[in-house]
Protein backbone atom coordinates (compact mmCIF):
# COMPACT_ATOMS: atom_id res chain seq x y z
CA UNK A 1 0.00 0.00 0.00
CA UNK A 2 1.13 3.55 -0.66
CA UNK A 3 0.78 4.32 3.06
CA UNK A 4 3.83 2.15 3.67
CA UNK A 5 5.75 1.73 0.39
CA UNK A 6 5.91 3.38 -3.02
CA UNK A 7 4.35 6.80 -3.63
CA UNK A 8 3.14 8.24 -0.34
CA UNK A 9 -0.25 9.48 0.68
CA UNK A 10 -0.40 12.34 3.16
CA UNK A 11 0.06 11.02 6.70
CA UNK A 12 0.04 14.22 8.77
CA UNK A 13 -3.17 14.21 10.81
CA UNK A 14 -4.28 10.82 9.44
CA UNK A 15 -6.69 9.39 12.03
CA UNK A 16 -8.11 6.47 10.03
CA UNK A 17 -6.69 4.57 7.06
CA UNK A 18 -8.68 1.60 5.76
CA UNK A 19 -7.21 -0.01 2.64
CA UNK A 20 -8.69 -3.23 1.31
CA UNK A 21 -5.71 -3.63 -1.05
CA UNK A 22 -3.27 -3.89 1.87
CA UNK A 23 -3.22 -7.26 3.64
CA UNK A 24 -2.26 -5.45 6.85
CA UNK A 25 -5.65 -3.73 6.68
CA UNK A 26 -7.68 -6.70 5.46
CA UNK A 27 -6.13 -10.14 5.16
CA UNK A 28 -8.96 -11.66 3.13
CA UNK A 29 -10.73 -13.23 6.11
CA UNK A 30 -12.43 -12.16 9.32
CA UNK A 31 -14.88 -9.44 10.23
CA UNK A 32 -12.56 -6.49 10.88
CA UNK A 33 -11.19 -3.95 8.42
CA UNK A 34 -8.10 -2.72 10.25
CA UNK A 35 -7.05 0.92 10.55
CA UNK A 36 -3.43 1.41 9.42
CA UNK A 37 -3.07 4.86 11.00
CA UNK A 38 -2.31 3.46 14.46
CA UNK A 39 -5.43 5.02 16.02
CA UNK A 40 -7.48 1.81 16.26
CA UNK A 41 -10.35 3.25 14.23
CA UNK A 42 -11.10 -0.19 12.81
CA UNK A 43 -14.25 -0.94 10.84
CA UNK A 44 -16.55 -3.89 11.53
CA UNK A 45 -18.04 -5.69 8.53
CA UNK A 46 -21.80 -5.50 9.11
CA UNK A 47 -25.06 -6.70 7.62
CA UNK A 48 -24.24 -9.33 5.00
CA UNK A 49 -20.75 -7.96 4.40
CA UNK A 50 -18.08 -10.62 4.87
CA UNK A 51 -14.90 -11.96 3.29
CA UNK A 52 -16.84 -13.26 0.29
CA UNK A 53 -17.49 -9.62 -0.66
CA UNK A 54 -13.76 -8.84 -0.76
CA UNK A 55 -11.70 -9.31 -3.91
CA UNK A 56 -9.06 -7.46 -5.92
CA UNK A 57 -8.46 -4.98 -3.14
CA UNK A 58 -12.04 -3.79 -2.62
CA UNK A 59 -15.28 -4.58 -0.81
CA UNK A 60 -18.50 -4.94 -2.79
CA UNK A 61 -21.68 -3.42 -1.35
CA UNK A 62 -24.95 -4.60 -2.90
CA UNK A 63 -27.70 -3.23 -0.70
CA UNK A 64 -27.39 -4.96 2.67
CA UNK A 65 -23.72 -4.53 3.50
CA UNK A 66 -21.93 -1.81 5.40
CA UNK A 67 -18.93 -1.04 7.60
CA UNK A 68 -19.47 0.37 11.09
CA UNK A 69 -17.47 1.70 14.03
CA UNK A 70 -19.43 2.98 17.03
CA UNK A 71 -16.37 4.17 18.95
CA UNK A 72 -14.81 6.20 16.17
CA UNK A 73 -12.41 8.81 17.51
CA UNK A 74 -11.48 12.10 15.82
CA UNK A 75 -10.73 15.53 17.26
CA UNK A 76 -11.01 18.13 14.49
CA UNK A 77 -8.10 20.55 14.51
CA UNK A 78 -9.14 24.19 14.04
CA UNK A 79 -12.66 22.95 13.25
CA UNK A 80 -11.47 21.16 10.08
CA UNK A 81 -11.77 17.62 8.66
CA UNK A 82 -10.97 15.76 5.43
CA UNK A 83 -11.91 12.49 3.72
CA UNK A 84 -10.29 10.83 0.71
CA UNK A 85 -11.66 7.59 -0.71
CA UNK A 86 -11.78 5.39 -3.80
CA UNK A 87 -15.14 4.04 -4.85
CA UNK A 88 -16.94 2.58 -7.84
CA UNK A 89 -20.69 2.87 -8.19
CA UNK A 90 -22.64 0.19 -10.03
CA UNK A 91 -25.65 2.48 -10.45
CA UNK A 92 -26.59 6.10 -9.97
CA UNK A 93 -29.23 5.47 -7.34
CA UNK A 94 -30.21 8.62 -5.48
CA UNK A 95 -29.15 9.39 -1.90
CA UNK A 96 -26.92 6.32 -1.44
CA UNK A 97 -24.55 6.97 1.44
CA UNK A 98 -20.88 6.44 0.64
CA UNK A 99 -19.55 7.51 4.05
CA UNK A 100 -21.22 9.07 7.09
CA UNK A 101 -19.26 10.51 10.02
CA UNK A 102 -22.06 10.91 12.53
CA UNK A 103 -23.28 10.20 16.05
CA UNK A 104 -24.50 6.91 17.49
CA UNK A 105 -27.98 8.33 18.15
CA UNK A 106 -29.99 6.72 15.33
CA UNK A 107 -32.01 9.73 14.21
CA UNK A 108 -31.72 12.00 11.20
CA UNK A 109 -30.54 14.90 13.40
CA UNK A 110 -27.31 13.03 14.11
CA UNK A 111 -26.42 11.96 10.56
CA UNK A 112 -24.49 13.85 7.86
CA UNK A 113 -22.23 15.65 10.29
CA UNK A 114 -19.47 15.12 7.73
CA UNK A 115 -20.52 12.84 4.92
CA UNK A 116 -20.50 12.04 1.20
CA UNK A 117 -23.77 10.99 -0.38
CA UNK A 118 -24.26 9.79 -3.95
CA UNK A 119 -26.71 11.79 -6.07
CA UNK A 120 -28.54 13.71 -3.39
CA UNK A 121 -32.00 14.66 -4.60
CA UNK A 122 -31.82 17.99 -2.78
CA UNK A 123 -30.22 19.39 -5.93
CA UNK A 124 -31.64 19.17 -9.42
CA UNK A 125 -30.37 17.22 -11.20
CA UNK A 126 -29.18 14.91 -8.42
CA UNK A 127 -25.41 14.96 -7.91
CA UNK A 128 -22.92 13.37 -5.52
CA UNK A 129 -22.83 15.79 -2.60
CA UNK A 130 -20.65 16.65 0.38
CA UNK A 131 -22.41 17.51 3.65
CA UNK A 132 -21.52 19.45 6.76
CA UNK A 133 -23.84 19.82 9.76
CA UNK A 134 -22.65 22.02 12.62
CA UNK A 135 -23.32 21.78 16.36
CA UNK A 136 -26.42 23.98 15.94
CA UNK A 137 -27.81 21.45 13.45
CA UNK A 138 -27.31 23.89 10.58
CA UNK A 139 -26.70 22.12 7.29
CA UNK A 140 -24.45 23.09 4.36
CA UNK A 141 -23.42 21.19 1.25
CA UNK A 142 -21.59 21.34 -2.05
CA UNK A 143 -21.81 18.86 -4.91
CA UNK A 144 -20.09 17.51 -8.01
CA UNK A 145 -21.36 19.23 -11.13
CA UNK A 146 -21.70 16.02 -13.15
CA UNK A 147 -22.82 12.53 -12.24
CA UNK A 148 -20.04 10.13 -11.33
CA UNK A 149 -19.58 7.65 -14.18
CA UNK A 150 -20.83 4.18 -13.24
CA UNK A 151 -18.54 1.14 -13.21
CA UNK A 152 -15.47 3.39 -13.10
CA UNK A 153 -13.14 3.89 -10.15
CA UNK A 154 -13.21 7.46 -8.81
CA UNK A 155 -11.16 9.22 -6.18
CA UNK A 156 -13.30 11.51 -4.03
CA UNK A 157 -11.80 14.20 -1.84
CA UNK A 158 -13.80 16.22 0.69
CA UNK A 159 -12.25 18.82 2.96
CA UNK A 160 -13.32 21.63 5.28
CA UNK A 161 -10.91 24.53 5.71
CA UNK A 162 -12.07 27.45 7.84
CA UNK A 163 -15.69 28.08 6.81
CA UNK A 164 -15.44 26.54 3.33
CA UNK A 165 -16.09 22.96 2.22
CA UNK A 166 -14.49 21.68 -0.99
CA UNK A 167 -15.35 18.72 -3.22
CA UNK A 168 -12.72 17.06 -5.42
CA UNK A 169 -13.01 14.38 -8.11
CA UNK A 170 -9.85 12.55 -9.23
CA UNK A 171 -7.59 15.24 -7.80
CA UNK A 172 -9.46 18.17 -9.35
CA UNK A 173 -11.44 20.77 -7.39
CA UNK A 174 -15.02 20.67 -8.67
CA UNK A 175 -17.07 22.82 -6.31
CA UNK A 176 -17.11 24.59 -2.93
CA UNK A 177 -19.36 26.34 -0.43
CA UNK A 178 -18.02 29.16 1.77
CA UNK A 179 -20.95 29.29 4.20
CA UNK A 180 -19.99 26.25 6.33
CA UNK A 181 -19.89 28.20 9.58
CA UNK A 182 -20.13 26.87 13.13
CA UNK A 183 -18.38 24.10 15.01
CA UNK A 184 -18.21 20.53 13.75
CA UNK A 185 -20.70 18.56 15.84
CA UNK A 186 -19.52 15.61 17.94
CA UNK A 187 -18.65 12.52 15.86
CA UNK A 188 -18.33 9.03 17.35
CA UNK A 189 -19.62 6.76 14.56
CA UNK A 190 -18.20 5.81 11.18
CA UNK A 191 -20.47 4.24 8.57
CA UNK A 192 -19.48 3.18 5.06
CA UNK A 193 -22.24 2.02 2.74
CA UNK A 194 -25.32 3.35 4.57
CA UNK A 195 -26.37 6.32 6.64
CA UNK A 196 -27.09 6.81 10.33
CA UNK A 197 -30.73 5.75 10.00
CA UNK A 198 -29.51 2.17 9.99
CA UNK A 199 -31.06 0.29 7.11
CA UNK A 200 -31.51 3.29 4.83
CA UNK A 201 -29.80 4.81 1.78
CA UNK A 202 -27.49 1.88 1.11
CA UNK A 203 -24.72 1.89 -1.44
CA UNK A 204 -24.44 -0.40 -4.46
CA UNK A 205 -20.84 -0.46 -5.60
CA UNK A 206 -17.30 -0.99 -4.36
CA UNK A 207 -15.04 0.80 -1.88
CA UNK A 208 -11.29 0.19 -1.90
CA UNK A 209 -9.84 2.68 0.58
CA UNK A 210 -10.85 5.40 3.01
CA UNK A 211 -8.51 7.95 4.62
CA UNK A 212 -9.79 10.42 7.23
CA UNK A 213 -7.83 13.41 8.55
CA UNK A 214 -8.31 15.62 11.58
CA UNK A 215 -7.66 18.80 9.59
CA UNK A 216 -8.29 20.33 6.18
CA UNK A 217 -6.24 19.06 3.23
CA UNK A 218 -5.24 21.52 0.54
CA UNK A 219 -5.60 20.87 -3.16
CA UNK A 220 -2.02 19.70 -3.63
CA UNK A 221 -2.47 17.18 -0.81
CA UNK A 222 -5.70 15.80 -2.30
CA UNK A 223 -3.84 15.49 -5.61
CA UNK A 224 -0.93 13.75 -3.85
CA UNK A 225 -3.30 11.12 -2.45
CA UNK A 226 -4.88 10.61 -5.87
CA UNK A 227 -1.51 10.25 -7.64
CA UNK A 228 -0.16 7.92 -4.95
CA UNK A 229 -2.92 5.36 -5.46
CA UNK A 230 -4.32 5.82 -8.98
CA UNK A 231 -1.96 3.23 -10.50
CA UNK A 232 -3.79 0.36 -8.84
CA UNK A 233 -6.88 1.32 -10.87
CA UNK A 234 -5.04 1.58 -14.16
CA UNK A 235 -5.09 5.39 -14.18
Amino acid sequence: MSYRTGPKIVTDGLVCCLDAADRNSYSGSGGTWYDLSGNDNHGTLSGNLDSSDWSNGAFTFSGNEWVQNDSFSVTPQNNELSICLWYLTSNNANNSMIIDLCNTNNTSVYRDRFSIRQNWTGVNPARTSFYFKNSLNQFRYTNLLDQVVTNTWNHIGYTKISNTIYGYLNGELINSNNSATGDIAAINRLLIGQDNLLGSNKLSGKVSSVSIYDHGLYGEEILQNYNATKGRFGL
